[in-house]
């Protein structure tokens, strides 16, 4: 049981690294092209739970944590959170001071 744990959470360290790592890159080659980024702030969050989440205990977790490192699925999340943060910040929930 323990072994299990500790490879799910070295799986979750390596995983969450390789996806952080080449977000980081297309970053800096779109800085470098003088473009923004394709993918925000909220890629490389999203990308650091779903490392958080390998990292627990727990099968649920591991999913939700899997899920997350897959790109496709991490920006269809990425895209959800802002939609729902404009709609925070547009009805007023949300007081920035």
């Amino acid at each position: 049981m323990l072994g299990l744990l500790l490879g799910s959470a070295a799986l979750g360290y390596l995983a969450a690294r390789a996806q952080g790592l080449d977000v980081v890159r297309r970053w800096r080659e779109a800085a470098e092209a003088g473009e923004a980024p394709e993918e925000g702030l909220t890629d490389g969050l999203l990308v650091v739970l779903g490392g958080l989440l390998l990292a627990l205990p727990g099968v649920i977790s591991d999913g939700f944590g899997l899920l997350l490192l897959i790109p496709p699925v991490r920006r269809r999340a990425a895209a959800r959170l802002r939609r729902k943060a404009d709609t925070w910040m547009s009805s007023g929930s949300v007081k920035v001071r």
